[in-house]
This record gives structure tokens, C-alpha cells and sequence, in this order.
């Protein structure tokens, strides 16, 4: 007899979405390589905070960025920022070149969406959406 987990195994579910995964203790610093951009054809980047009082967690530029993934103008996806620990808030401020715009903080103990889109070879524009929530990824 056939079950759910037979079905997710056969869909490789998490293979179509591209998923890609990040985790560090953020403290008032700018991100690594890849933390916020995606790579290796991820569509989704997971980046999560584990540290106390993360502060701003600053991008990199965008020349930088789109080095690090070879992305391209007019490239979009999904930046899931999380922040796992019970003392601070932490907030994505854009670099030298990098747009940040709607909500930028994240509560503690929760995630917010954010979509990402190379607007240009100098612009990388991130934009927090009204959408924040608690538990695992």
C-alpha cells in the first residue's frame, strides 16, 4: 500500500523548489558569499540567525552579489530571513548600491519573506513583504 511518504519521495519536493540554506549568529554585520543571493540554481534562500542581539544584518553590494551567483538582470527569488533567539531584532539594511524597502525587521523567534530582483548590473532591490512567521523552516 502506497503512503505520503511515498509521494513526497517521488516528487522530490524539496528538488523543485531549489531550496538553499544558510545559518550563522548575525551580529551587526554585513553578509557572507551567497548568504542572501542564490546559487547553484536556487530559487528560495533560507538565511537564519542564531545569535543574540543580531542587529543589521547589511548586504553586500551588487556587484558583489551578483558575482557570487552569476546572477543576472532581471533575476528574482525568495530571501526567507530568519531569527531564532529571544533577545533582539534583527534588521536587513541595504549596501552601497543595494535597495531595501517594506518591512525590514525581523521579531524575534520569527521569519519574514523578503523578494529579491536584480533591477540592474549596479541594483539589487530587496523588499520585506507583510508576510512574517513563527516555528521552523
Amino acid at each position: 500500500m502506497a503512503s505520503i511518504n511515498d509521494v513526497v519521495a517521488s516528487a522530490n519536493v524539496f528538488g523543485a523548489l531549489n531550496l538553499q540554506m544558510n545559518s550563522r549568529s548575525m551580529s551587526s554585520s554585513t553578509a557572507n558569499a551567497n548568504e542572501l543571493t542564490p546559487y547553484g540554481g536556487a530559487s528560495i534562500v533560507i538565511a537564519t540567525n542564531a545569535g543574540a542581539t543580531p542587529g543589521s544584518l547589511t548586504t553586500r553590494t551588487p556587484a558583489e552579489m551578483i558575482a557570487d551567483g552569476a546572477l543576472y538582470v532581471g533575476q528574482t527569488w525568495i530571501l526567507i530571513l530568519c531569527n531564532f533567539q529571544a533577545t533582539g531584532t534583527l534588521t536587513l539594511a541595504a549596501g552601497a548600491g543595494a535597495a531595501v524597502g517594506g518591512t525590514a525587521t525581523v521579531a524575534v523567534n520569527t521569519c519574514r519573506v523578503f523578494t529579491a530582483r536584480v533591477a540592474s548590473t549596479t541594483s539589487i532591490v530587496f523588499t520585506g513583504l507583510a508576510i512574517g512567521f513563527t516555528g521552523n523552516v
